[in-house]
């Protein structure tokens, strides 16, 4: 198991069990929210060494909690991976500076590929 924590966000709460299903064998921490609300406060909580977010959720959106990380100085660096179902997501992925994308549905083999590829 690595000592490695990842953070979750996505207003479907079936993504979110089935993610931390398929990644908490092998990560220390796997903590999912269904809103990006708190966002820096969950991320002080959490120390994450990766995000999963999704792009389209109420209140905060992806995009928008994504512009916040990368705008702070203290967060700027960890790693984010887009996923969502939208079409444009390669051109969403860009403009906010994602560090990777996923298309949903994924496959398990894609989630854990990714994570390991990017996790710091």
């Amino acid at each position: 198991m690595q000592e490695k924590s990842i953070l979750i966000y996505d207003d479907e709460k079936e993504i979110l069990k089935v993610s931390r299903l398929i990644l908490q064998d092998e990560y220390r921490q796997v903590e999912t929210c269904i809103s990006a609300e708190n966002l820096f406060a969950d991320i002080e909580r959490v120390k994450p060494d990766i995000i999963l977010m999704d792009l389209w959720m109420p209140t905060v959106s992806g995009e928008d909690a994504i512009d916040l990380l990368r705008s702070n100085e203290k967060t700027k660096h960890i790693p984010v991976v887009v996923f969502s179902a939208v079409n444009e997501i390669e051109k969403i992925s860009k403009k906010i500076n994602a560090t990777a994308l996923l298309k949903k549905p994924f496959s398990v083999v894609e989630l854990k590929e990714t994570v390991h590829k990017y996790i710091l």
